[in-house]
């Protein structure tokens, strides 16, 4: 029996220890599978337990296996302890019928009993103690009533085993449960641990000592991946065996674990892989004795960055500080000095920080009630304070300063300082009033200006009226003269205008687009004027690859090289002027060019160069030459201005050259083709007598340039020799270019003789001369003039230009005011409105000349009064006006819708600038200045007033100019088409009797798109008609296609002769 109890108490041990641990591995899993496992487990150990115990009744035995029940109702819930009784319950059935209900009932209670402790009783032991006890109660309750158990002793004994065994189970259960519990606690420390080493941002590391060496123990980190390491390169080495780390390196480390196996904490600094990190070494102590060192490494790169950035900013600061021109003083919310900059040592008078506390002990603020009130509210309210103060300092000198006041905040965003930046406004008072001065001077020039102006306004426009009336030469004389002397005095006005723009930094430049070329022959224009009767030839040079048009300032640029070209030809009596542009360098987008004025005059000294560009300097020649000594100024700071700078070589006796190189985006590139003056016609043999040298080589130059065939004499003998001489090579001679002034030019019979070849061979003659001996020549000439006359200067356009009319005259360019705009001012009315009476008749009359309706206005309120009843085209409205000015009337007359549109015109004696974009923003359309330059008032008329529509025909200069300039494309094009439509009309005829629609339809349709490449409006819009027409009734087109005809005969009629062949 005890042999069978003792194994009893060793089983129920054993299983509750295979129970245990399987409930530990299987908790964490399913719920389910937890309760049948448990269920089961709880009923075999239960079974087991039932084979080996003392039987003491009817079915009664002494055995653990009721503590089955209480260990699956304890690990797996009431569903678990259900399992297990019903498990024991049927191996019971099965194996032994007697007793069972007994059993059952009992069971039963036991079973209901433990689940109900389970459910209400919380706490371990109480529940334990009373599962233990609720059998002893139910198997006494039973004894009582069915008399179970045979003998008292056996009574006890059942129940002293189950209430041992009981405690026994219970707290082996606890035991297991608890060191479970202890156990999972201790590796979720260690998995806490784990991932704390790891993850941290930098790494950690352990040593321990092994044999006199350090042998890291652990390590881990998110660093060490980003520096090329891993933990297995240390773990379980000593430092002597890492090789991750180079020699100096593991030495430098092994110092540092040496002093903290000592006791010392060590920090320290190691740079790894590019990196700054920083490390620290913490001795561990055991019983006061070290054992092992922990050391953690952060990576500080980016705070060592940012430590470096903030010094350097630092430093910055220190010499923007240090190098300012403004004092700047660091000072306490008390107002005492912390710091100053070196220009307040300067200011202040000292060598080093000086031995004061506050502000005022060094400078005498004039108003220290303000300064104290600034200083106050800059602090309170956390805001910057700016104001103006005067200081005196000790040298007792009064400064005006502009002061700021900046509050400094410190980390916890309370004030901790205060910066006074002083800034001295001196200079700027001196600026302001050298501004004032400007403006004033300026005022007073401008007001000159204008008092000059008008009255020479009418003097030069009665003087070129007079020229019209019927003259004797003295008279003519006289009134050229009197021309010629405004436009010296109105020259005067506008140098001293510009001089004075240029030095108030007034100059503004405009960058337009323009045409080189064109901006050059203006210039020669100008020169022919200035040459006046001296015996000098002025030549201009300019190279083949000029652009179509760039972008800069050609009035300014016009009026520097101007001012040189004069000033040479006023110092040079023999030789030559030469304007000369050299192409230095060009891209696709921009070009650079070199302008060069170079004469063969009296030169300069060194000395008279140091002075050249001072205003009115004109060395020792004012009573040898007029002028004002302004013109070279003006160029030198014009070129300035637009980029340049004006160079001079000279030497004395010999001449003088002028230079500057100057940059200009590119608007439109040169088409080679539309130079070339051979693509048409084939080559061209041309023969240039000259004799002077630089002259001949360039028109040489110019002629080649345009793929001319050369050939040059240097006088009218060499010139017969030449024109009767037979080459082969260059073929006859198709034009001469000849100078009239040559010396062996003997009068009438020379110039019959050259006429009488050249007619007879069909040779062109263009002649040059000055614009003072071309009157004696047509005199000498009589009835036989050459083909054209050119004006020296020449340049290479106004050569093209001349020989391109005289090969292919019908392709002639029209002038700048067309036949067609002349006769249609006769049908333009103009409302003149101007005060002045001088100024009204020079106007009045001038228009009336060019064909032109004049209505003159008084004054404003007439104007108006006269437009409420008159017809006008356009208004020229003159600015300074009594009662009413320009400005209030135009702005009136813009207030009604009836004249929102008409064209004004303002006529002022004004030059400033700003008035004039006030004029503009007031509703006038175009500024003219007086005195009034009839071209210019001609070219604002024609661009304001809309043209009448041209006739039928194609416009030649219109499509010249989409072909990009190039003549003989143009001309290809124009026979091609003569070639394919002149029978157009009738091919269509034959195509519609054939009932060919589809053809005809075609057909006229290419024939619209041909017409509107050619610009010929009047064709394309008959075209469209008759397509129109051919669509919605075939039958009925005929009408219409006459219509074509007709236009298309009157488009290819306005086709020159000469292309069409």
């Amino acid at each position: 029996m005890y042999q069978d109890l003792l194994f009893n108490f060793t089983l129920m041990g054993l299983c509750v220890f295979l129970i245990t641990r399987l409930y530990v591995k299987l908790k964490a899993g399913s719920r389910l599978r937890l309760i049948i496992v448990m269920g089961i487990a709880n009923g075999f150990a239960g079974i087991l337990l039932s084979q080996f115990g003392y039987e003491i009744g009817r079915g009664i035995s002494v055995d653990m296996k009721t503590i089955a029940v209480f260990t699956a109702a304890e690990l797996g819930g009431p569903y678990a302890a259900i399992l297990t009784f019903a498990s024991m319950m049927v191996y019971r059935a099965v194996n032994n019928a007697n007793y069972f209900y007994h059993i059952v009932s009992v069971g039963f209670f036991i079973l209901l009993s433990s689940i109900l402790l389970l459910r209400y009783v919380v706490h371990y032991w109480t529940r334990w103690c009373l599962m233990i006890i609720s059998p002893l109660l139910i198997i006494l309750i039973y004894d009582l009533l069915f008399d179970a158990i045979t003998t008292e002793s056996g009574l006890l004994f059942w129940a002293f085993y189950v209430l041992f065994g009981g405690a026994l189970v219970a707290s082996f259960l606890h035991y297991l449960l608890r060191s479970d519990a202890y156990r999972a606690e201790l590796q979720g420390v260690k998995t806490d641990l784990s991932e704390m080493l790891n993850n941290q941002p930098g790494f950690s590391f352990k040593l321990i000592r092994s044999q006199n060496s350090f042998v890291f123990s652990v390590m881990g980190g998110q660093l060490l991946p980003h520096i090329a390491l891993k933990p297995s390169d240390f773990l379980g080495k000593s430092i002597e065996e890492v090789t991750a780390l180079s020699q100096e390196t593991n030495r430098f480390l092994e110092e540092r674990y040496v002093d903290a196996w000592n006791g010392s904490m060590q920090s320290y600094e190691l740079s790894i892989q590019g990196g700054i990190f920083m490390t620290r070494l913490c001795p561990v102590y055991t019983n006061g004795v070290v054992t092992s060192v922990i050391g953690s490494v952060t990576d500080i790169t980016e705070l060592k960055e940012a430590q470096d950035r903030i010094k350097e900013s630092e430093e910055r600061y220190k010499v923007i500080v240090e190098s300012s021109q403004d004092c700047i003083v660091s000072l306490t919310p008390q107002g005492e000095i912390i710091s100053i900059n070196a220009k307040g040592m300067s200011v202040f008078e000292c060598d080093e920080m000086p031995p004061f506390s506050n502000l005022h002990e060094v400078l005498d603020i004039e108003d220290w009630a303000g300064w104290n009130a600034k200083f106050t509210s800059a602090l309170s309210n956390l805001q910057v304070e700016v104001f103006e103060t005067k200081f005196s300092v000790k040298t007792g000198q009064t400064i005006d300063y502009y002061v700021t006041l900046s509050p400094i905040l410190g980390a916890d965003l309370a004030v901790v300082g205060l910066t006074a930046t002083l800034h001295d406004l001196s200079a700027l008072k001196r600026r302001q009033e050298a501004d004032q001065a400007n403006k004033a001077k300026s005022q007073i020039m401008a007001k000159v200006s204008h008092e000059i102006r008008t009255p020479l306004n009418g003097i030069i426009g009665l003087s070129r009226l007079l020229l019209n009336t019927e003259l004797s030469f003295v008279q003519k004389d006289y009134t050229d003269k009197i021309i010629t002397s405004s436009h010296l005095l109105l020259g005067l006005i506008n140098d001293i205008l510009d001089l004075s723009k240029l030095e108030a930094n007034k100059m503004m430049l405009e960058q337009i687009s323009f045409n080189m070329d064109d901006m050059l022959s203006e210039i020669t224009n100008t020169l022919s004027v200035l040459m006046d009767k001296k015996h000098i030839e002025i030549i201009l040079d300019t190279p083949a690859e000029l652009p179509d048009l760039v972008l800069g300032d050609p009035l300014r640029m016009k009026q520097t090289l101007l001012n040189l070209c004069s000033n040479a030809i006023k110092f040079t009596e023999h030789g030559y002027v030469r304007i000369r542009v050299e192409l230095v360098k060009q891209t696709d987008s921009a070009l650079s060019l070199r302008f060069l004025v170079e004469d063969t005059g009296i030169g300069l000294s060194e000395v008279q160069i140091s002075r050249l560009f001072e205003p009115f300097w004109q060395g020792n020649y004012l009573n040898q030459h007029s002028g004002t000594g302004l013109g070279l100024s003006i160029a030198y700071q014009l070129v300035s201005l637009m980029g340049g700078e004006l160079q001079v070589e000279s030497m004395w006796g010999v001449g003088s050259k002028f230079a500057f190189t100057l940059e200009f985006p590119i608007v439109q590139n040169c088409n080679p083709d539309s130079w070339d003056l051979t693509l048409i016609g084939g080559p061209l043999h041309v023969l240039v007598v000259e004799d002077h040298e630089v002259a001949q080589e360039s028109l040489s130059q110019m002629l080649e340039s345009f793929s001319c065939l050369v050939t040059a004499a240097s006088n009218w003998s060499s010139m017969f020799k030449k024109l009767e001489e037979k080459n082969e090579v260059l073929g006859p001679v198709s034009c001469i270019v000849l100078d009239m002034e040559i010396d062996d030019m003997y009068g009438h019979y020379s110039w019959e003789e050259l006429i009488r070849i050249t007619r007879k061979r069909g040779i062109h003659i263009i002649t040059l001369s000055t614009a003072y001996a071309r009157e004696e020549l047509l005199s000498m000439m009589k009835d036989d003039y050459p083909d054209d006359m050119l004006i020296k200067p020449i340049s290479r356009k106004e050569l093209f230009r001349t020989l391109n009319s005289l090969l292919y005259p019908s392709l002639k360019h029209r002038s700048e005011h067309s036949d067609s705009f002349i006769v249609k001012s006769k049908s333009i009315h103009l409302l003149l409105v101007e005060d002045n009476y001088i100024n009204q008749q020079v106007a009045r009359e001038t228009l009336l000349m060019h064909g032109f309706q004049v209505t003159v206005a008084s004054s404003g309120q007439e104007a108006i009064e006269l437009l409420d009843t008159t017809k006008v085209d356009l208004v020229l409205m003159d600015i300074f006006m009594p009662d009413m000015d320009g400005v209030e009337t135009t702005a009136r007359i813009r207030c009604k819708d009836a004249f929102k549109q008409i064209p004004i015109v303002a006529l002022t004696a004004n030059v400033l600038k700003e008035d004039h974009d006030l004029y503009i923003a007031s509703g006038m359309n175009e500024v003219i200045l007086k005195p009034l330059d009839i071209n210019q008032l001609l070219s604002a008329i024609q661009k304001w007033l809309p043209m009448k529509s041209a006739p039928a025909g194609i416009p030649l200069d219109k499509l010249r100019e989409r072909l990009d300039g190039n003549t003989a494309i143009m001309v290809h094009v124009l026979k091609l088409f003569k070639k394919e439509y002149e029978h157009f009309t009738g091919h269509a005829l034959v195509d519609l009797e054939e009932g060919n629609i589809t053809k005809v339809k075609r057909d006229v349709h290419t024939l619209i798109g041909v017409a509107r490449n050619l610009m010929a409006d009047e064709l394309a819009q008959a075209a469209v008609l008759f397509e129109e027409v051919l669509i919605e009734n075939p039958a009925g087109c005929k009408t219409q296609l006459l219509e074509v005809q007709r236009v298309l005969r009157q488009t290819i009629d306005s086709i020159p002769e000469e292309i069409q062949g």
